[in-house]
């Protein structure tokens, strides 16, 4: 339960049906909350996280939290933020002038940051 508004605000909220994978990484409960149908090793897929939540543990020290939840939303067709990565072929092509934005939030923080490559 969020402490007050500003904690239920800076948090994702998932209404649905959707799958849950539980699994411990860095001592702590992490959960994987799959919504949508794909075809892919769910196994795996709880290996590689608990792969980069271990090495970020490493990296940092520490996990400031007491679980951890990620949501996975798999769609039959790029959607959103992500739908760049594919844009149609009738778009002009990207010069080396040209700059990629990539975005990323933490849902634990929400802590927001930017990075910038050349394409």
């Amino acid at each position: 339960m969020a402490a007050d508004l500003d904690e239920l605000l800076d948090c994702p909220i998932e209404v649905g049906g959707f799958e849950l994978l539980e699994f411990m990484a860095a001592g702590r409960p992490h959960y994987l909350a799959i919504c949508g149908r794909g075809y892919f090793d769910r196994a795996q897929l709880v290996v590689d996280i608990k792969a980069f939540v271990d090495q970020s543990t490493a990296l940092f020290g520490g996990v400031p939290y007491e679980s951890f939840t990620f949501i996975v939303h798999l769609a039959p067709a790029p959607r959103g933020a992500w739908s760049t990565a594919t844009r149609p072929r009738s778009r002009p092509a990207r010069t080396s002038s040209t700059r990629a934005r990539a975005t990323t939030a933490c849902s634990s923080c929400c802590a927001t940051s930017t990075s910038t490559s050349g394409t």
